[in-house]
């Protein structure tokens, strides 16, 4: 679709703004446009626009409704993908693939939570493989913040900020909205979380007399707490099945905190801690085995 999109044909077809509730939602709360050209991607129209040249005219979204819920579902696949393919011309391309949907999406939760998984891949290496990857990945930390500040200092700082300052519109407030949400209980039982509905979309606050509990809030701490326990058995480990793992279960949790508590009515979430807490459990020789399977 982005392809067609760069080559003129015109993504604004096949409107599906009141087709679904899963777009009517956005189109009727917060004017969004949604179209269905030629049935390959669901395209948003909106003067949003984050990164120049790749959303020109919108974002190309495939089968989701809104850029960071894309790479939500899609980039904890990555770091699988890595640990499974072994032919250095595929990595390449997977490396490229999922590049694009970043610049696609434009999400900055999505770019926090990539670049989080890096440094957690980094200290990894450094402090549980050997001294040579430690001075390499050393090398690699001051090769990027290097490369960073030589790519700064070339572009225009007022086309920078733009960019950043797009980058950042909206995304902060809704996080921090969702966030406080989920960690500021007020009654006994209260209220449901499987929405947003508690949420102003127009100024991403907390509105109405709604909350999450007290009962919840201890549960969701409780909940969190082994998670992290499993996390940490996967991330101490030398197996590079477990850190892949771990990255993948890393990924869902850190870009979990733009939807907060929604993400208990995700079937991806039963599924993350389905292979998080079962790789935890296997020796070294039966992750051996998985990588057969």
């Amino acid at each position: 679709m982005y392809l067609l999109i760069k080559t003129g044909i015109n993504p604004q077809m096949n409107s599906v703004n009141t087709r679904y509730d899963l777009f009517s939602d956005n189109y009727n709360n917060l004017g969004a446009d949604y179209y269905l050209p030629y049935y390959l991607s669901v395209f948003l129209v909106s003067s949003d626009i984050r990164i120049p040249f790749f959303q020109d005219q919108g974002f190309v979204l495939g089968i989701y409704h809104e850029p960071h819920i894309l790479t939500f579902m899609l980039f904890p696949a990555l770091f699988l993908s890595l640990y499974y393919i072994k032919k250095n011309k595929y990595i390449i391309v997977t490396l490229l693939v999922f590049l694009l949907i970043l610049l696609l999406a434009g999400s900055t939760t999505n770019i926090l939570a990539v670049l989080l998984c890096v440094i957690f891949y980094l200290i990894h290496n450094m402090f549980f493989i050997n001294k040579k990857t430690f001075l390499k990945n050393f090398a690699i930390i001051i090769l990027i913040l290097t490369g960073s500040f030589f790519i700064y200092s070339l572009l225009n700082i007022d086309d920078l900020f733009f960019i950043f300052a797009k980058l950042g519109s909206g995304s902060m407030d809704y996080t921090q909205a969702t966030l406080e949400f989920a960690v500021t209980p007020k009654t006994l039982i209260g209220s449901s979380f499987f929405n947003l509905s508690y949420l102003d979309r127009s100024s991403f606050t907390v509105t109405g007399n709604r909350d999450i509990g007290y009962i919840n809030f201890v549960v969701n701490i409780v909940f969190l707490l082994i998670c992290g326990y499993y996390m940490l058995r996967l991330f101490l480990s030398k197996n590079p099945y477990k850190m892949a793992v771990f990255l993948f279960a890393a990924y869902f949790f850190i870009h979990s905190t733009k939807v907060a508590m929604v993400s208990y009515s995700l079937t991806m979430l039963m599924f993350v801690i389905f292979l998080m807490s079962r790789v935890a459990k296997l020796n070294d020789e039966q992750c051996i085995e998985c990588h057969y399977v």
